[in-house]
């Protein structure tokens, strides 16, 4: 995604009636909100496009404390004293901390909460949106189904909190573009197979494991201890013959196992990029995958090359966002960076504190170390 709309949060020191019709036109136009590239760190969000403090840290954040990425209805979910509730974009609770986990809200404008053992779907005013719980629920897509649990199985939910498809599966995935879902019948031997928007079986479940279909028409499955690519018609388009396999990235590459080691293969099976990875992540849009050699994480081009060079101890996933966290391996405190590998803001210690640095290293938090730490 581009992050463009900084302009946006001006408006919030002007008027607030001015920032509604912003806020509106932007989500009329699907422009994406500013929002959505700010940087959670040390219970501040820090924002890339203006290089400063979108929300400022409190003066001694607690440990305990969390923070996550907005989403697009601008709230974020936070935890404080233990529960999670909503923070919105000036930092403020607009959904107080009472739930002991709390997801993204989905595009539909509902997050999934769990509080008393059950998961429960709320809206962004924190009223529960449909009258059942659930034993566990995910979150909506693409095509507003949600999966949830109910009595040990699970189904497929509306919009509306109605069983679109009944809960009668032992497990199952979300839908792909394609119409297919993944599922197992919980019939002894737990097999897989793949089931259309109406719940009846398109392919048979007679796989030991599924994954989903990609763009290309391939979804990864398991058979006999193996791994391979089924089609659409449920037929193997690259044979069983991989320790593991994943789905297919938008670039046409999926991951792969063999003798322990990960790489890439092609639609037709064959190694574009050859098993030398410890562990590896999928293509993103953005060209990158994470992998990790040698006890150090970086991230791949397509080539299998070092885009981003095998430095830090973890490497998260972009999402589309202009960043992605990293461990860092000298002191195992988390940053964050680019998609050419800068710097953008990161934990660093000093002085014996912890202090968040910008790309030119210097502290912008505490906004008063500097000078502190010099009297020592």
């Amino acid at each position: 995604m581009k992050f463009r709309l900084f302009a946006l949060l001006l408006c919030l020191a002007a008027s607030a009636p001015a920032w509604t019709a912003e806020k509106a036109a932007a989500q009329a136009n699907d422009a994406p909100p500013a929002w959505l590239a700010w940087i959670p760190v040390q219970n501040g969000y820090y924002d890339p496009a203006s290089q400063s403090w979108a929300i400022s840290p409190p003066a001694r954040p607690q440990n305990d404390d969390e923070r996550h990425p907005f989403s697009r209805n601008g709230l974020a979910p936070a935890r404080h004293n233990g529960k999670y509730g909503y923070i919105d974009t000036h930092g403020k609770w607009k959904i107080k901390p009472q739930y002991d986990a709390a997801a993204p809200f989905s595009e539909n404008h509902l997050a999934v909460v769990r509080k008393d053992k059950r998961d429960i779907y709320i809206n962004e005013k924190g009223q529960k949106a449909f009258k059942m719980t659930f034993a566990q629920a995910g979150s909506f897509g693409a095509n507003q189904l949600a999966i949830a649990r109910q009595d040990g199985l699970s189904g497929f939910l509306d919009a509306q909190g109605q069983w679109k498809i009944a809960a009668r599966f032992a497990r199952a995935r979300p839908f792909a573009p394609n119409g297919l879902a993944a599922a197992s019948s919980g019939q002894a031997p737990d097999q897989w197979g793949y089931i259309n928007a109406s719940g009846a079986w398109a392919i048979p479940a007679k796989f030991d494991s599924a994954g989903d279909f990609a763009a290309n028409g391939l979804a990864p499955a398991s058979q006999g201890g193996k791994h391979g690519f089924l089609d659409q018609r449920g037929n193997w388009a690259v044979p069983a013959q991989f320790e593991q396999a994943r789905p297919f990235a938008a670039n046409g590459l999926a991951r792969a196992q063999q003798n322990g080691k990960w790489g890439y293969v092609n639609a037709f099976g064959r190694w574009v990029i050859p098993v030398h990875f410890d562990e590896a992540d999928d293509f993103e849009a953005n060209g990158l995958a994470g992998a990790k050699q040698n006890g150090l994480a970086g991230y791949l081009n397509e080539r299998g090359d070092w885009a981003i060079a095998a430095q830090f101890t973890e490497v998260s996933p972009f999402e589309n966002r202009p960043w992605a966290k990293v461990i860092q391996s000298k002191t195992e405190l988390p940053g964050f960076i680019d998609a050419r590998g800068q710097w953008i803001v990161r934990q660093d210690r000093v002085c014996g504190q912890t202090v968040v640095k910008n790309a030119g290293d210097e502290i912008i938090w505490p906004r008063k170390f500097s000078a502190a730490c010099d009297k020592k």
